[in-house]
């Protein structure tokens, strides 16, 4: 193992640097580094720690494949990953001198002796390179200047849905007919968040898990560290220890290799091939047929397409046409509204959804994306409509108004 004190003459190939989530490199504070044969060779923030090793972990299970690592001092790895990301800074998050945000950026500030702390002759102080968002609450208690990288990466963003522009491969007509959930999902990239993705996943997921029982314990858990109730480690480690007898499986899909690589992609908000949605629901398809005693091919292949339409159909319940803007109002939130919202999404039970109907009704509204999506016969954990609710602001930006 080799410790670097400076990453700057280290060069990390592009293909190498496109295997990992910018997401886990942002939160983790890792890096790629080398191929050594079947190994992937990593720098991990130093010094070493339960954390560096948990990152290895995860690594581990997300790409399938041994990792080694050498290290690195977490202001060494964020500079090289800042300077990797197009768009990318470090700025100055909190300045205790002044009430306004700082608009200074980590480059301009004159360099130290100490690589994770640079000087600012704007205001005279030192400012240091914060791990997370609670190395910097901590340095704001010291009343001192913390500065933080900031990643634009839609992977990493949180919240209820900022519409956006969607690529020109589909039109509005396939968005509502398709059964492929994996063109969907690609489709919506540039508007789904984070969230949805993952509770997008989620819900396919859940699929497997109802004739599957090793996978339903996981899922639960999934959903728990979507709405942050446990963290995302909890589910690495969980899904290590259900699949250990697993690691010399198969390379044909089986539920545990299709199932590992959904959920996987699930708790790291990443979109799986396009074969592993059709592996999903031919391996639903046959567990199903298996149970009931008829496993034709004939029958097979007609719930497997049944399969295929539900995954499409939890899609579009987590995510909202990307076609147009809904034009959202408060005055709808009656206290009926926010409970029968709040009550359907902690049970999982979206039976009562025509009651949402009528109590949106009730409140005023007339809108018919929103009432029509209350008709649709499906519905599962993640639903915008009560997402929306719940989060009691508005789904989407107002529409555009001419001046």
């Amino acid at each position: 193992m080799t410790h670097f004190d400076n990453l700057d003459n280290i060069t990390i190939p592009d293909h190498l640097f496109e295997q990992l989530p910018i997401s886990v490199m942002n939160e983790d504070g890792v890096l790629p580094l080398r191929e050594d044969g079947e190994a992937l060779r990593v720098i991990v923030a130093a010094p070493e720690s339960s954390g560096s090793f948990d990152t290895i972990e995860k690594l581990r299970f997300i790409l399938n494949r041994p990792i080694t690592y050498d290290t690195a001092p977490f202001q060494e790895i964020a500079k090289k990953l800042v300077s990797m990301v197009e768009g990318a800074t470090i700025g100055v998050s909190h300045c205790p001198l002044f009430s306004y945000e700082c608009s200074r950026d980590w480059h301009s500030l004159w360099e130290t002796d100490d690589g994770g702390v640079r000087f600012c002759d704007h205001c005279s102080q030192n400012v240091y390179l914060c791990l997370d968002e609670n190395d910097l609450r901590q340095r704001r208690q010291l009343h001192q200047c913390g500065a933080v990288a900031q990643i634009p990466v839609e992977s990493v963003t949180m919240g209820v849905l900022d519409f956006g522009e969607p690529s020109p491969r589909m039109t509005q007509r396939e968005w509502t007919v398709t059964a492929n959930s994996h063109r969907m999902l690609e489709f919506a990239d540039g508007v789904a968040t984070f969230r949805q993705r993952r509770l997008a996943l989620a819900g396919i997921c859940r699929s497997l898990a109802d004739v599957y029982p090793p996978a339903r314990d996981l899922v639960d858990l999934l959903e728990s560290t979507i709405d942050d109730e446990a963290p995302r480690l909890t589910l690495v480690r969980e899904m290590e220890r259900q699949f250990e007898t697993t690691e010399d499986a198969p390379s044909a899909a089986g539920p545990d290799v299709v199932f590992r690589e959904l959920l996987s992609c699930a708790a790291d908000g990443r979109l799986p091939a396009s074969e592993f949605f059709a592996d999903a629901a031919l391996t639903v398809a046959e567990l199903k047929c298996d149970a009931a005693g008829i496993p034709t091919h004939a029958e097979v292949e007609g719930e497997a397409s049944r399969q295929r339409t539900r995954q499409a159909a939890v899609v579009r319940d987590v995510i909202p046409s990307p076609f147009g803007p809904v034009a959202w109002s408060d005055s709808w939130l009656s206290s009926d509204v926010i409970q029968l919202a709040a009550a359907m999404y902690d049970s999982s039970d979206y039976s009562n959804i025509m009651l949402l109907h009528d109590a949106l009704c009730e409140a005023g509204c007339q809108l018919p994306e929103v009432l029509d999506h209350c008709r649709r016969p499906f519905h599962t954990r993640g639903c915008w409509l009560v997402e929306a609710v719940r989060a009691s602001h508005p789904l989407f930006a107002p529409p555009a108004t001419g001046a």
